[in-house]
């Protein structure tokens, strides 16, 4: 599959996504294994492999001692999706491979941790109501707080991100039965296919949202062996409790257009449809890069503010 394929399958993808409820689920379920990997990589994934889990590179599966199944075929994705010379990553999943005895690793959260974290971020706490009720209080909250000058998104936009940055969290610690997600799925899907929502771009930001929580809970303040009572955490620092919610902020907040910004196939009110790079554009960046032969940080860097220069009015 050569780039130009791989892009117009990330299209073809998206709107087969957003084509039904269960597709949104299935999707949405997905998207919950890999909040640590792009928007555009998500997508393009579940388009090639719909039950993928776990993914790794071949070296990385054969440095486990794990060996391909015949006749597998890998899941590539492409390293920069706006560049029409990128190079591509290939991964296989799990189930492509035969492995030695492993033990894969299940994240669960209890009632007790939810109140543990939410205590060490100094959350007021309502004991009339449920723990996993206080946490979808304290994540709605944490996302107006961290959105209301984020340039981004329009403000229906912002009221989704933590709907999906909920299912993202419930999926991921075991928190939803299947009823209840299917549920909130169906409740997702009506938001996102409204005319005025950017569905790429509100997913992306709600993964964001939920992979900072993730590494939260998985940091040295929740989720470890050790981890303090709650009458314990309640006396944490201030400053532990500022540079968690900090963080929060700036894994959000940066990343405005590090990503296709909208899908070219999506449906969008014209009062906020914006323009996606021209292909010109991408010409220069490579030519900038070749030319000058820079390291490719400082060459994301230059061309991430150009092309953000492009994307945002």
């Amino acid at each position: 599959m050569n780039n130009q394929q791989l892009r117009a399958l990330y299209d073809t993808t998206l709107n087969k996504i957003l084509s039904t409820t269960d597709n949104l689920h299935d999707f949405l379920v997905q998207n919950s294994r890999f909040l640590d990997y792009s928007f555009t990589d998500i997508v393009t994934i579940y388009g090639q492999n719909p039950h993928a889990s776990i993914l790794k590179t071949f070296q990385e599966w054969k440095d486990e001692g794990s060996c391909l199944l015949k006749g597998e075929k890998a899941i590539q994705v492409l390293n920069d999706f706006n560049n029409r010379l990128s190079r591509r990553t290939s991964y296989f999943d799990i189930t492509q491979l035969v492995h030695k005895p492993a033990v894969i690793p299940e994240t669960e959260l209890s009632p007790n941790d939810l109140r543990a974290f939410l205590l060490r971020q100094e959350w007021a706490y309502n004991p009339q109501i449920t723990d996993l009720d206080n946490y979808t209080k304290y994540l709605s909250e944490l996302s107006s707080d961290t959105l209301t000058h984020f340039s981004h998104l329009n403000e229906p936009e912002k009221l989704i991100v933590p709907e999906i940055a909920e299912f993202n969290l419930m999926v991921r610690f075991n928190l939803f039965s299947d009823d209840e997600l299917h549920a909130q799925s169906a409740k997702i899907y009506g938001l996102l296919t409204r005319p005025e929502i950017r569905p790429d771009r509100t997913l992306l930001i709600a993964n964001n949202l939920a992979n900072r929580q993730v590494e939260l809970f998985n940091s040295d303040y929740s989720l470890k062996a050790e981890t303090a009572t709650s009458s314990n955490v309640a006396n944490a620092t201030n400053e532990e409790s500022e540079n968690l919610s900090s963080g929060i902020a700036e894994e959000i907040t940066e990343i405005p257009y590090l990503e296709n910004a909208t899908s070219s196939n999506v449906a969008l009110n014209s009062e906020i449809e914006e323009s996606q790079p021209e292909d010109k554009a991408e010409e220069f960046l490579e030519f900038v890069r070749s030319s000058l032969n820079l390291d490719s940080e400082i060459f994301n860097v230059i061309s991430d503010y150009f092309r953000g220069i492009l994307l945002v009015k």
